[in-house]
């Protein structure tokens, strides 16, 4: 048994089965509203989860603040796609290859107060000089998925992690230094 704790992220399917209250009252998360968090999994080493569906079509109420801004966003981005996320073509129109195809309802974005905290968290990392795993269930570069399956605001996303000191990314096709 490994000595690490499981970490757990909210991705599309929770949220298909689950809405934020229910899942914010999940033992197996942290928070499960907010489900974004930092830990220390050994001395020189942080663990950042992100949450890229804190603006989302799914999991919120139609009051919630977050659920209103991302109808307006998917509004301005896709008029392909209904404010319930249901009816329309969403990627009519769209070229393949065309980034602005990640704005579609199954995906979500992490939002300027959770982009803010990772700012924040980073900096804090490299003062402590830690090495910094991220981990999100949507794809944080464009080629790795050829623009469907990534957060809606991922180039603010890649903005914060490449102004850090050092900067490097892996996932099979893509390698950037």
């Amino acid at each position: 048994r490994a000595p690490a704790k499981p970490v757990n992220i909210v991705g599309n399917h929770e949220l298909y089965n689950f809405n934020r209250l229910e899942l914010s009252q999940a033992t197996w998360l942290q928070h499960g509203d907010a489900e974004y968090y930092s830990f220390i999994p050994t001395p020189g080493w942080r663990t950042i989860v992100l949450d890229p569906y804190q603006l989302s079509l799914m999991g919120f109420q139609e009051d919630d603040p977050r659920w209103i801004e991302s109808v307006e966003l998917l509004a301005k981005m896709n008029p392909n796609v209904h404010p319930d996320g249901r009816g329309g073509d969403w990627l009519a129109g769209f070229k393949d290859g065309d980034y602005n195809r990640r704005f579609v309802p199954y995906n979500g974005g992490f939002g300027s107060t959770q982009l803010s905290w990772l700012r924040k968290e980073l900096a804090n990392a490299s003062e402590m000089g830690e090495r910094v795993v991220v981990m999100s269930h949507v794809i944080l570069h464009p080629l790795a998925c050829g623009g469907t399956t990534m957060a809606w605001d991922y180039e603010e996303a890649l903005a914060i992690l490449g102004n850090t000191t050092s900067f490097s990314m892996e996932n099979n096709d893509v390698e950037t230094e």
